[in-house]
């Protein structure tokens, strides 16, 4: 069960204080989260465990992550670039004790 690292998600975003502009990006991405875990709570209760992408849950986490997004790059359109890097580069896994290489911002 992931809930553990939900847990410190949620642990975090009670202490995070974003400027006021960025509440509601703060608040989209908080309930994408919420609505993720209640989609995998619901999926590891299920059988066979198939990911269903028409899912309400699947979809409206979808939109609040979407949400956040756009609502990134509206305030900061000379950083679109970097935003766009940041939420398309997925560092690849590794069983080495290598680090992941950041994106040079």
């Amino acid at each position: 069960m992931p809930g553990a690292a939900y847990r410190a998600i949620w642990d975090v975003e009670k202490t995070l204080r974003p400027p006021t502009k960025l509440n509601a990006v703060q608040q989209a991405f908080v309930q994408a989260a919420h609505e993720e875990y209640a989609y995998l709570q619901e999926w590891e209760k299920s059988s066979p465990h198939s990911f269903n992408v028409n899912h309400p849950l699947v979809n409206s986490a979808s939109a609040h992550l979407i949400q956040g997004y756009q609502e990134l790059m509206r305030l900061y359109p000379p950083r679109t670039g970097i935003i766009r890097m940041l939420f398309t580069t997925i560092p690849a896994r590794s069983t080495s004790n290598k680090k992941a290489k950041e994106p040079a911002c």
